[in-house]
């Protein structure tokens, strides 16, 4: 976990950047300290104008996670340290990062913690 707690530490630090510092890069390079693969072949985004046209071609955040990841986690199943959770805020759809029961969440102003009951969906390797 050195290594997500590593990512965690430099995402608190760095500023907002679409494609470098969002919310999607902090779940994903999150993803890749825990499991060690990135699920984002060929996709990326250097603004939110590339963002947003990955999110229309999807349909959603929840399509475009759905579209790397597969589905999400059953109800009942638990949630753990590393997965990707999908949060509501403000009428848009956030990537977030499990962390014990909270969530990690990038957002324009910083690193936030909310609870994981705000998580919609959750994402984990299970195989």
């Amino acid at each position: 976990m050195n290594a997500l707690r590593e990512t965690i530490d430099r995402y608190s630090l760095e500023p907002f950047e679409y494609g470098r510092s969002d919310c999607c890069t902090f779940a994903v390079e999150c993803w890749v300290a825990v499991h060690g693969a990135s699920p984002l072949a060929d996709m990326g985004w250097d603004n939110a104008a590339e963002a947003d046209a990955i999110l229309a071609e999807h349909g959603s955040l929840y399509g475009a996670i759905v579209s790397v990841l597969g589905a999400p986690l059953e109800a009942g199943d638990e949630p753990h340290t590393g997965d990707v959770a999908l949060v509501n805020y403000n009428g848009k759809q956030l990537a977030a990062v499990v962390a014990g029961n909270m969530l990690l969440v990038r957002t324009e102003k910083g690193l936030m913690e909310w609870p994981l009951k705000w998580a919609t969906a959750i994402w984990g390797n299970r195989a």
